[in-house]
């Protein structure tokens, strides 16, 4: 995986991790719930930045996932604790971005249904590691998601406050606008010949 960037912000035309395209699911919730709505699973992918608006796990060895609700080619995801820059607590430890082909993937699919693209730690004292992390990666096909955290140091959960995963462009898509623009660029040619024979 290669950072991208830090801070920034979503493409919300291109996110399929939102709510609106994908369904968040996550091993435990701090409390329990208790604490809601300030941290709770749907906050994952709700597409708001923030504390106010972020999950946070119940366990040192946590996760967090999305169910893209289909099969999408992806070679993207960024997440945070807090992009806004106003915490910087629980964001220390060691991700591991895993994806999987399982169909509707969630807090149970096993862990060897899992497949590592690659890890990342985050040092606690660097206020940089609860901004927005962008990666990429070589594209893969999958159904779902998973920031596998371990390690924070609290004895609690990593809080992430947003979880974004963005698909590949479809080739078809591409190639129809190429066939689009190269059926213009032959009228274009065409409709100056005319002229020029008149």
């Amino acid at each position: 995986m290669s950072l991208v960037t830090t801070g920034g912000s979503m493409d919300v035309s291109t996110n399929i991790g939102l709510n609106t395209t994908s369904t968040a699911f996550a091993r435990d919730l701090l409390g329990n719930g208790s604490f809601a709505p300030t941290h709770t699973i749907p906050n994952l992918n709700d597409g708001i930045y923030g504390n106010s608006n972020s999950w946070i796990g119940d366990s040192e060895s946590s996760f967090a996932g999305l169910d893209f609700n289909g099969s999408y080619t992806i070679n993207r995801a960024a997440w945070g604790r807090d992009n806004t820059g106003t915490f910087s607590d629980r964001s220390g430890g060691t991700y591991q971005l895993q994806y999987t082909t399982t169909p509707d993937p969630n807090a149970s699919t096993p862990d060897s249904s899992w497949i590592t693209i690659g890890p990342v730690y985050y040092d606690h004292n660097g206020i940089d590691s609860a901004d927005r992390h962008e990666y990429s990666f070589s594209p893969v096909t999958a159904t779902g998601l998973r920031l596998f955290v371990a390690g924070n140091g609290l004895g609690s959960g990593i809080a992430i406050d947003e979880f974004e995963a963005y698909a590949v462009p479809e080739p078809a898509v591409a190639g129809l606008a190429l066939l689009t623009g190269a059926g213009l660029l032959r009228r274009r040619r065409s409709f100056r010949a005319v002229g020029m024979q008149r």
